[in-house]
């Protein structure tokens, strides 16, 4: 047997065998579950910036699986029975956690929490504020006497105005005034509905972010969504959420990868059949790109548990890259009596594949999968290319004499060269028209339609005001609170009094400090110059016997700072939305909520 004809079938044994594992492994990939499309998955595994770390874990962990909706009756219709009918067919899917709820349910469920914690979570800061105005008297009196005389004006003047007329019965509660005080902090949220529409928000029990969430849950929401109309004629229901626009995206990008890919092949198939004198050509230099791509594929599927769609995205010029080899090869194939070929196409595969696969060095996982994706796509395309170089015809790749044309120019170096600087100095002022965003919410595909729908709810609920959040984090809610105070020292009384944020309400370690301190200290003499200051403006000092047990008998332990962390983060798990940003958590980190209206 001829050693060229053994060189051939061998060289193409490999290939194949080399192509056929490749799609075995592929072929067997679960890239439902292998395939990302979350913006998230782009940010970086050790990401130190405090605040990607918080938002990351605080959409991951809660606001990601909220679902919204909202419901207008037709002219006659009962709000009551259509609303109770929506909540059961919702609760019924089976796709929800807990019950869902109106907002006017959600904040009812909220105010009976803080209702039920006041003196748990706000009494420290009350008495911190409290203690620094005594301290303005030159303390002509204890602080527990003076304490008592403030609690009674307080309340007094409270009664005199108009919103001591509507806080009614809950005067005898809570005669410290701790939950008005809140009120008047939190910002504003009409719990009535809007022109008609009631809202109902409810949490997934998946992630919104698992494709099979997406795929159960958005089908039959749009299901449900058409049976109720059509049960309820004249109604109106809209519905939206991170579900809705992660599967969007996914949809959206996912074709957005095939269609790059097989215009990348397209073109680099069309500048061939331009180029090459035999169309067949293409079919010689078809197996490197394959290979190529295959092989780059394979390695990160095994390296990586996860592959990101813009990886993909990314990675698609790599099909212009290992043309390159197939193209050399022929061009050089085995009747040639070229130079050695091997030696500079190896050395120029192994610098490509080299600088690539330092990226894998990088932070960012797209950049490291992409990294392993080039460098071993072109190992495997210049493997390729040295197995089929006895397969190839000698003149597979012969260019068209056009092509060769330019290359044979005598004594018009001059027009060459000129046409060579205008390239680049167009190149050139392209590159400067060049601005990089990096910003990653704008790496969000457009969906007209869903973002519609998004500002016709929160246009109906009269949430369309723009709002500026500022978060101030810590590794605790405590600690947290604490540079709340800072940065409230640092913008001043007026500035600071712009913002809602429960910052100034809940306890720093020196409100707890104190706390314990008076609770030991100062709190018999406060309830025993209170009651009879009461029953002297002819209060029914009876009336008030809960709120002076709950105050006799509150442990000072719940001021330690191990208890009093517990009761902020059950604090942060029962705000409801809108509210939830008050005081999120997420990454590990902890944070205050600052709104300001703009």
């Amino acid at each position: 047997m001829p050693a060229s004809s053994a060189r051939r079938r061998t060289g193409l044994f490999a290939v194949l065998l080399f192509l056929g594992l490749s799609g075995l492994i592929l072929g067997l990939t679960d890239w439902d579950r292998r395939l990302s499309t979350r913006i998230l998955d782009l940010l970086p595994e050790s990401e130190t910036s405090v605040e990607a770390r918080f938002l990351t874990g605080y959409v991951k962990e809660r606001q990601a699986n909220q679902v919204h909706f909202a419901l207008k009756l037709a002219d006659g219709g009962d709000p009551a029975l259509l609303v109770e009918d929506l909540q059961g067919q919702l609760e019924g899917t089976g796709f929800f956690l807990r019950e869902i709820r109106t907002r006017p349910e959600l904040l009812d469920a909220t105010t009976f929490y803080l209702f039920e914690q006041r003196l748990s979570l706000f009494l420290p800061a009350w008495l911190a504020s409290r203690h620094e105005v005594w301290k303005g008297t030159a303390g002509e009196v204890t602080f527990p006497v003076w304490l008592a005389h403030h609690t009674v004006d307080a309340l007094e003047a409270f009664i005199g105005s108009s919103e001591g007329f509507y806080y009614g019965e809950g005067l005898t509660a809570d005669p410290l005034l701790m939950l008005p005080e809140l009120w008047r902090t939190l910002p504003g949220n009409d719990p009535d509905t809007a022109d008609g529409w009631t809202s109902l928000t409810a949490e997934l029990s998946g992630s919104a972010f698992e494709d099979t969430v997406q795929d159960a849950v958005v089908p039959a929401l749009s299901g449900l969504r058409d049976s109720f109309l059509q049960a309820h004629p004249g109604a109106s229901l809209l519905m939206s959420g991170p579900v809705f626009f992660a599967r969007s995206s996914r949809v959206a990008i996912r074709g957005e990868v095939e269609r790059l890919n097989i215009t990348s092949l397209l073109a680099v198939a069309a500048v061939i059949l331009l180029v090459l004198r035999r169309p067949l050509g293409l079919l010689a230099i078809a197996p490197v790109i394959a290979c190529g791509m295959a092989g780059g594929l394979v390695a990160t599927v095994i390296a990586f548990d996860s592959i990101h769609v813009v990886m993909l995205v990314l990675g698609a010029f790599l099909a212009g890259i290992t043309v390159d080899y197939g193209i050399h090869v022929c061009l050089h194939s085995r009747d040639r009596k070229d130079p050695p070929l091997w030696k500079p196409l190896g050395a120029a595969a192994g610098t490509t594949a080299a600088g690539f696969l330092t990226l894998m060095f990088g932070t960012l996982p797209v950049v490291r999968q992409l990294g392993l994706f080039v460098g071993a796509g072109v190992l495997s395309a210049l493997f390729a290319a040295w197995c089929l170089r006895p397969v190839f015809p000698a003149d597979a790749a012969a260019p068209r004499d056009w092509f060769l044309r330019p290359l044979r120019l005598r004594g018009k170096s001059g027009t060459l060269l000129a046409g060579i600087l205008f390239t680049l100095a167009f190149a050139f002022a392209g590159i400067r028209q060049i601005h990089w965003r990096d910003d990653i919410r704008e790496l969000d595909l457009p969906s007209p339609a869903l973002l519609a729908e998004d500002e016709r709810i929160r246009a109906a609920l009269g949430s369309t005001t723009e709002r500026t959040i500022l978060l101030t984090t810590g590794s605790s809610f405590i600690e947290a609170i604490d540079h709340w105070r800072d940065l409230q020292r640092d913008l001043g009384a007026q500035d600071s009094a712009a913002l809602s944020s429960l910052g100034s309400l809940l306890a720093s370690n020196g409100d707890l400090a104190l706390a314990r301190d008076f609770l030991t200290t100062g709190r018999t003499e406060w309830i025993n110059h209170l009651r009879p200051l009461l029953q002297q403006q002819g209060y029914d000092t009876g009336a008030f016997a809960e709120f002076f047990t709950d105050l006799e008998t509150l442990p000072v332990r719940f001021f330690d700072p191990g208890p009093a962390e517990q009761h902020l983060v059950a604090l942060s798990k029962a705000l409801s939305t809108p509210l939830t940003i008050l005081l999120p958590r997420g990454g590990g980190l902890h944070a205050v909520g600052s709104i300001a209206e703009t």
